[in-house]
């Protein structure tokens, strides 16, 4: 059988939308993904949107099977004694009737099916929203794309006997999505995110606070710079943890040296013992002075001695901990992420050209 989920990437576009539908295969399982335009023709949708499918194709267990080609058939397989809700009824409209026959055209709550098959079906939706949210991720975070936390969300999950007739399995869905600058969907362009995925990388936990800051911006600037700085630490604490692995429990439980120090004098050291030394540390003293008056205004937001900090300064703070995350990206050895140090405090620093193979 097939499953495909499908993700809204809400006002996110592609830059090379005449190439659309991109399609993306893994080999295993069939998998596949699929970034295509969705032309909204009713008042009430959108005019258009982008939208990523994930396609498996899945042996389920028996009991999975029969409850779902009753589903094609209109019909609710029941259990024994009959699931709580049964006859389901919407209003004065009766959905479902005593005999799990379904109405034409109108759905039901997921925790209506049958015992025997909801632990798989929820296990397997996890599993995939995780993975294409994750590989969404990597496609974001390889092209340094503009977007806050939440890079999609789900319009349907459906299953096919045959991967050309599809039919939705009941599932709770919300379409509210904030992204901003397009995606270049192309395949030479998708290879690197493809394989950070089959490796089993992740976007930095760093990065996702990084675009939290950028996302509280306007609207809360101070929580916008506590969070920028908490990004920056947080991707020093896990450079830290990849170049002395043994020593990583240690360093989740003593208290780190300030921030300025670790980017100049301990990971230096540390690179340099290793026989690794590393042509970006320490940071120049254009960085170092920015970052320190910025750890100031910081820390006073957190003592209360400062009420209140200039937003579009903020802004221009959270590029300069985006592009500081990309050079300890390079450091653990994404040659590629070099391109994307683009604030001025390393600009006019030739150590952060980009490489011709970046």
């Amino acid at each position: 059988m097939f499953f495909k989920l499908q993700h809204s990437l809400g006002n996110q576009f592609a830059s090379n939308s005449v190439d659309l539908p991109v399609c993306i295969e893994m080999g295993e399982n069939q998998r596949k993904f699929e970034f295509w335009n969705f032309e909204g023709t009713l008042p009430h949708q959108p005019k258009s949107q982008l939208c990523c499918d994930y396609v498996s194709s899945l042996e389920p267990p028996d009991r999975v099977v029969a409850t779902l080609t009753a589903l094609t058939e209109g019909l609710l397989l029941l259990d024994e004694p009959v699931q709580s809700g049964i006859p389901f009824h919407a209003g004065q409209t009766e959905i479902v009737n005593s005999e799990g026959q379904i109405k034409p055209g109108f759905g039901f709550p997921f925790e209506l099916l049958p015992r025997g098959s909801k632990p798989w079906l929820k296990c397997l939706h996890q599993q995939m929203t995780d993975q294409l949210v994750q590989f969404l991720k990597c496609v974001r975070w390889h092209q340094s794309n503009s977007g806050g936390y939440q890079v999609s969300r789900e319009i349907s999950f459906r299953y096919s006997f045959d991967g050309l007739e599809w039919h939705g399995i009941p599932r709770n869905s919300d379409l509210r999505v904030v992204e901003w600058e397009g995606l270049l969907l192309k395949k030479d362009s998708l290879d690197f995110a493809v394989n950070l995925f089959e490796n089993s990388y992740r976007e930095p936990v760093s990065h996702e606070l990084a675009r939290e800051a950028s996302e509280l911006v306007q609207v809360a600037p101070r929580s916008a710079l506590l969070v920028a700085v908490t990004a920056l630490e947080t991707g020093v604490a896990d450079l830290l943890s990849s170049l002395l692995p043994k020593a990583s429990p240690l360093l989740k439980e003593i208290q780190s040296p300030p921030l300025i120090k670790l980017l100049n004098e301990v990971i230096p050291q540390i690179l340099k013992e290793s026989g690794t030394p590393s042509e970006f540390f320490p940071i120049n003293n254009e960085a170092t002075k920015y970052l320190k008056k910025w750890i100031s205004q910081r820390n006073e937001l957190a003592h209360g001695r400062r009420e209140q900090v200039d937003a579009t300064k903020v802004s221009e703070f959270v590029e300069f901990v985006i592009s500081a995350l990309y050079i300890l990206d390079c450091t653990r050895g994404h040659s590629w992420a070099l391109k994307y140090v683009t604030h001025d405090c390393f600009l006019n620093d030739s150590r952060y050209e980009k490489h011709p193979d970046a």
